[in-house]
């Protein structure tokens, strides 16, 4: 690990929602424990690859984000229909973003994205609130978490379905490729 002290944490504690909620499913981070003041891990469910991460440096403690961003699918046609289907999901989604993000030979990636609030860890993890809000915000955590991986692995194979294009699978190279667009921008 490469976070601080709270940053450790609050990563360990989002790793053990993951590993309860997906079994054997946490996959070692790889690029990211390279990386002074990052860092996270991946999560492979059904058809879909998970990136769950925490940047620390220059943000005060409990105000940093975790970033969780699913990718849907990569090298997929552009298209007004794709473009369509994203604009949908945005409309019905009750938490996150979907996006596309425009590659080579006309191509595009979807991904699948949503933050959590360090302050909610911070309240569950620092001590000083009621055990009822603590359970309230670890369920409000896990929900969150749970429908942006369970995003991948549902509507990854819906889209190269419907529109072509590639899953993303727990390999070095999409590990990497995950972790550079998951930043929301390809160029």
């Amino acid at each position: 690990m490469s976070l601080d002290s709270p940053g450790q944490g609050v990563l360990a504690f989002v790793r053990k929602l993951a590993e309860a909620e997906f079994p054997g499913s946490v996959l070692e981070p790889g690029i990211l424990s390279r990386i002074p003041y990052l860092d996270g891990f991946y999560v492979h469910v059904g058809a879909g690859l998970t990136l769950i991460e925490l940047g620390t440096q220059g943000i005060p403690d409990w105000q940093w984000s975790v970033q969780i961003t699913s990718g849907l699918a990569v090298e997929i046609p552009d298209s007004p229909e794709l473009a369509a289907w994203i604009s949908k999901q945005n409309r019905h989604a009750t938490i996150g973003k979907y996006y596309m993000i425009y590659g080579v030979n006309e191509t595009v990636t979807v991904l699948f994205e949503t933050m959590l609030w360090g302050g909610y860890f911070g309240a569950v993890l620092r001590g000083g609130t009621d055990l009822e809000t603590r359970l309230a915000i670890t369920q409000r955590l896990r929900n969150e978490m749970s429908v942006v991986v369970r995003a991948a692995a549902r509507q990854g194979g819906e889209i190269v379905g419907r529109f072509g294009g590639k899953l993303f699978v727990p390999s070095e190279l999409d590990f990497s490729l995950l972790f550079m667009l998951s930043a929301g921008d390809g160029s």
